[in-house]
């Protein structure tokens, strides 16, 4: 149960939580748990996050952690011990490499990562530029957010539609869109979508589900906005 926290303080880790108290299966496939951490023994994650921890409470408390965060990012590079050698550079007064850093912490663009680290991906951009301005960002705004099914037939499909809106000052790129299965289809061939500021576009699928049943999913959509991931959930119920 404590490894599937690695993952982070996310609804996948808080749900395989209480389905293994519950007695479920501890692996919490089913929930999407995906370990972030490349490396081969369990006791070492254990062990690596501690370190972490460690360096986080001695920034906090002013120190220096250079040479501490540098043994941790030794073993792993993660997002988050990247984030605080970023810091602490910065607050040594390294500006070029704390840069460089948070750069490299932008990369880390998996739709696991965003849902965990969208306020320290965030912050790297001031680090980035200490101009930056979240006013200038793209952003994503969805309807609807949530689309329930009533009715539904096994092996017939539903007509979707979703809008998406571009409410920011800047293009919006909408990159990647996370169908969550395949009983949702995306019927607009295109692949990727580009929305100007205070235009939208509108996309349609399908769902067809081969089981019976309540059925839920969750459709994300990563972007280059302010919010770069956003979901929409759907509630289908299925005759």
């Amino acid at each position: 149960m404590l490894l599937a926290t690695i993952t982070g303080a996310s609804t996948y880790s808080f749900e395989c939580i209480n389905k293994s108290l519950n007695g479920g299966d501890l692996s919490c496939n089913q929930f999407g748990f995906t370990p972030l951490f490349n490396m081969s023994e369990n006791a070492n994650k254990i062990d690596i996050l501690n370190k972490i921890l460690f360096c986080k409470l001695q920034y906090d408390k002013g120190m220096d952690i250079e040479s501490d965060i540098n043994n941790t990012l030794d073993i792993v590079q993660y997002p988050y011990n990247i984030y605080l050698k970023s810091l602490n550079l910065q607050k040594y007064k390294n500006e070029k490499e704390a840069i460089y850093l948070a750069k490299q912490l932008l990369t880390f663009d998996d739709i696991p990562y965003l849902r965990i680290y969208s306020d320290i991906f965030e912050n790297a951009k001031y680090i980035v530029d200490n101009q930056y301005n979240p006013d200038n960002e793209a952003k994503l705004f969805i309807k609807p957010k949530e689309i329930i099914l009533n009715n539904c037939i096994i092996n017939q499909p539903e007509m979707l539609k979703i809008e998406l809106f571009n409410k920011g000052n800047s293009l919006l790129n909408i990159k990647n869109i996370d169908l969550g299965c395949n009983c949702v289809r995306l019927i607009d061939t295109q692949t990727s979508f580009i929305i100007n500021p205070n235009d939208s576009i509108t996309l349609h699928l399908e769902f067809k589900s081969d089981k019976k049943g309540k059925i839920e999913r969750e459709i994300l959509f990563v972007s280059n906005a302010i919010n770069s991931l956003e979901p929409v959930k759907i509630k289908a119920f299925v005759e």
